[in-house]
């Protein structure tokens, strides 16, 4: 019998998550350490106008939409060679994903 459930130990990971580093920061700052002075105003602005919305999207979704198709496992959409397609799963590739690995 295990001596804490999930859910106990997700509220421990979520307590250790939040206390740990406030632990560190504050270790540092009685030895005096920290990332020093900075001037706010040498942040540069952007002159003109910004990129339309849309347009800066497109790159983060071509990428994952590329890596979803490059990713799905030969055999598992029907087509020998990997990636997505619209044709059923086949019987067998279906019965491999549910059938127990035994050991021996």
């Amino acid at each position: 019998m295990p001596v804490v459930n999930e859910g106990e130990a997700g509220m421990l990971g979520a307590i250790f998550a939040q206390l740990w580093p406030q632990r560190r920061v504050a270790a540092g700052n009685a030895l005096g350490e920290g990332y020093g002075e900075h001037n706010e105003e040498a942040i540069v602005k952007t002159e003109g106008p910004m990129p339309n919305f849309w347009v800066a999207l497109l790159p983060i979704v071509l990428v994952i939409s590329l890596f979803v198709v490059v990713s799905v496992p030969a055999g598992m959409t029907g087509s020998a060679s990997g990636g997505l397609s619209l044709a059923p799963i086949p019987d067998d590739a279906r019965r491999l994903a549910t059938e127990p690995v035994l050991a021996h």
